[in-house]
C-alpha cells in the first residue's frame, strides 16, 4: 500500500488487489485473517488519501528532519542574519519538555545563525516560511547540544512556529561603503564561527560576505583592491570550511575561483 499511495492525489479513493503472501510479507498476520487465508489468496484493500505531511531533510544527511504541520505563506524564508520571531517547545522522546521559548502573542526573537539557538533548530527555521508550523526531530550528537542538558544520542523534537522574520538590507540597495563594511563584518562573523568548529554556519557567512562584493562596477579603482582581497579571503575560508565538512567538490569550486581571480 505504501507504494500505491505515492501514485495518488489528495482526496483520491482506490481499491488495491494484492496476493496475501505479498501484502503481509515480513509482518505479523492478524489471527482473524490468517485462519481463512492461503498464500495464494487475493486481498482487496480500499483506502482514501485524505492528506499528508511533507518531510524535509534539513541537513541532507537525515540528522535533522522537518515535518510540515501547517504550510506557511508565500515563497520567502529567513536567511543568515535575519531577525526571526518564533515560538517553540523542545521535548524528549518521552514527551517531557526541556525547553520552551515564545508564544504566538509574545514570540521569541533572535538573529539567525548567531549561536542563539542550537544549530539543528536554527537550520530548520531557515527552511521555514512565515506562518509555518513544523515538527523538527534530531539527535543530540548531531547538533552539538550540551550533554549536561540532554543525554548523548537521544532523540529530540521541537514543535516550532515561524511567526515572522525581517531580512537584512539587500546588498543591491547598499552603496559601496556599506557593502565593504557589511562584507568585512560578515566575514569576521564567519571567522568566529570557524574557530568554534561550526563550519556549516561559517560557510554560510562567507557566502553571504562574498555577495556584498560580488560585482566591481560600483567601486572606485582604489576600492577595487580591497574588494578583491576580501573576495579572495571569503573564497579561501569557504574552501577550508568545505574541507572540514567533507565537501570536496565544494572546496574545489572555491579553490578554482581563487585561481581564476589571480
Amino acid at each position: 500500500m505504501s507504494i500505491a499511495v505515492k501514485t495518488m492525489r489528495k482526496g483520491e479513493k482506490a481499491e488495491l488487489a494484492v496476493k496475501f503472501s505479498y501484502g503481509f510479507r515480513g509482518r505479523t498476520v492478524p489471527e482473524s485473517i490468517e485462519l481463512g487465508a492461503s498464500a495464494d489468496s487475493n486481498l482487496v484493500i480500499q483506502f482514501e488519501l485524505i492528506a499528508w505531511k511533507s518531510v524535509v531533510d534539513v541537513t541532507g544527511d537525515k540528522k535533522v528532519l522537518k515535518k510540515i504541520v501547517r504550510a506557511g505563506e508565500g515563497f520567502d524564508h529567513p536567511d543568515e542574519g535575519s531577525v526571526v520571531k518564533v515560538a517553540y517547545t523542545g521535548k524528549f522522546e518521552d514527551g517531557s519538555i526541556f525547553e520552551r521559548k515564545g508564544s504566538t502573542e509574545e514570540p521569541f526573537e533572535y538573529v539567525a545563525l548567531e549561536e542563539q539557538v542550537n544549530e539543528g533548530l536554527d537550520r530548520a527555521i531557515l527552511s521555514m516560511k512565515k506562518g509555518e508550523q513544523a515538527l523538527v526531530t534530531m539527535r543530540t550528537n548531531s547538533v552539538g547540544l550540551d550533554d549536561s542538558v540532554v543525554s548523548t544520542n537521544s532523540v529530540l523534537s521541537y514543535e516550532v512556529e515561524l511567526i515572522d522574520f525581517t531580512k537584512d538590507k539587500p546588498f543591491w540597495k547598499m552603496n559601496a561603503c556599506e557593502k565593504l563594511e557589511a562584507c568585512e563584518s560578515t566575514k569576521n562573523d564567519g571567522n568566529s564561527l570557524f574557530k568554534t568548529g561550526r563550519f556549516w554556519c561559517a560557510s554560510k557567512k562567507y557566502e553571504k560576505a562574498e555577495k556584498y562584493v560580488q560585482f566591481d562596477h560600483c567601486f572606485t579603482d582604489e576600492e577595487k583592491s580591497s574588494v578583491n582581497a576580501l573576495r579572495l579571503s571569503c573564497y579561501l575560508n569557504n574552501a577550508a570550511c568545505k574541507l572540514r565538512l567533507g565537501d570536496y567538490s565544494g572546496a574545489t569550486k572555491f579553490c578554482t575561483k581563487v585561481s581564476l581571480s589571480g
